[in-house]
């Protein structure tokens, strides 16, 4: 494991990255993550008079119970005492683009893989993350010195090592294994508050700097008040894209109608170009997009990339009750439809988190305020 001390760096590139640090945690309206990326909900509330135990008897007692635990919060809930938030990547992408641009790494490219908060007696406890192994790096930061610390059982020396953290800003970088007599057991401890920002190394970099070049672009221009216009750049038409739907309830004590409209912003669920993998072999007869229940093949314009992958909502809450409908890709569809496409690969969503981002709107199309 190594560990360098941002705080005190004096090198160029570490000085920036410590300067985003700040500008993300000042900028950020950090929300409660309690719903992970296959929709089982989490128990996020911190208990200041919780005891999570991190010593090695735990440590061996965690080993005989579970054999391998591959994160904290499946130990149970005297394994884990801490805040998790969501980590958009829209919030995150001048932090990303600066790491990368350190690491230089050319295996692949670092991306958000948990945001945490530890207030004093805040926890995570003994676990390997043995299920996503890879380069990880951790961006921590402590409000006091040596109040709080990261712990690892070290294989080769067959001991616990215990690395206290330094006020401010620093860095850990580690590898995780799958291989029984390799894996990283190792366990967090604080008495002071500390932020933990995680990456893991991904190997699709092309896509990711793609992204990340299209963030930079999307986030000047909004700074800028300049409107965006629809172009050939797909991805950059999703960042500005919305997905609206109504839904009709029944009031209980008459029967007038009353239809309640919402609102997507689509940048909400851009994770799923990164995170997710590819559905295959769904049929076009399955899917619902607008216009379909007009004919198979909609309006489109001509030179529409169908490559560029089509996002549905497993739903058949639709007109034509079918199993699901698309949240981006209309156009796409109709153009496949006419070219006499059968089956497609998208990426799929389901409706916690669908319904976790839609915020409702009034007739004018402006957000109502909850």
């Amino acid at each position: 494991m190594n560990s360098l001390h941002i705080e005190s760096s004096t090198d160029k590139k570490y000085i920036e990255l410590k300067n985003i640090l700040y500008e993300v945690m000042n900028s950020t309206k950090l929300e409660f993550n309690d719903v992970d990326s296959k929709s089982n909900y989490k128990h996020i509330t911190f208990i200041p008079t919780k005891i999570v135990r991190l010593d090695l008897e735990r440590l061996n007692e965690i080993k005989n119970t579970f054999g391998n635990l591959t994160t904290g919060r499946k130990g149970g809930n005297y394994n884990d005492n801490r805040y998790t938030y969501k980590k958009h990547l829209s919030d995150l992408w001048k932090l990303i683009t600066k790491l990368n641009e350190i690491e230089n790494d050319i295996n692949g490219y670092y991306i958000p893989s948990g945001f945490y908060y530890y207030p004093p007696n805040g926890a995570c406890g003994w676990h390997t993350n043995s299920n996503n192994p890879g380069k990880r790096i951790y961006l921590t930061y402590a409000q006091e010195e040596n109040k709080s610390f990261f712990r690892y059982y070290d294989n080769e020396k067959k001991e616990i090592v215990t690395k206290y953290d330094k006020k401010g800003w620093f860095i850990n970088k580690f590898n995780v294994r799958q291989e029984e007599e390799e894996r990283f057991w190792h366990c967090i401890g604080s008495e002071t508050n500390r932020i933990s920002i995680g990456f893991n190394l991904v190997e699709r970099p092309c896509l990711i700097e793609d992204l990340m070049n299209t963030y930079e672009n999307h986030f000047n221009d909004m700074y800028n008040n300049i409107i965006y216009q629809k172009s050939s750049d797909m991805f950059r038409n999703f960042l500005s894209g919305k997905y609206y739907t109504s839904y009709t309830d029944v009031k209980s004590n008459n029967s007038d109608l009353n239809t309640k409209n919402y609102v997507l912003d689509l940048i909400k669920i851009q994770d799923v170009y990164i995170r997710e993998q590819l559905q295959n072999n769904i049929q076009l007869t399955d899917i619902y997009w607008n216009n379909k229940e007009k004919g198979e093949t909609g309006k489109f314009h001509p030179d529409i990339d169908i490559l560029f992958p089509i996002i549905l909502l497993k739903s058949n809450d639709n007109p034509l009750n079918l199993e699901y409908i698309t949240i981006d890709g209309n156009e796409r569809l109709s153009k496949m439809a006419s070219l006499n496409i059968k089956t497609i690969s998208a990426f799929v969503i389901d409706k916690i988190l669908f319904y976790k981002h839609i915020k409702a709107i009034n007739r004018c199309g402006q957000r109502i305020l909850c």
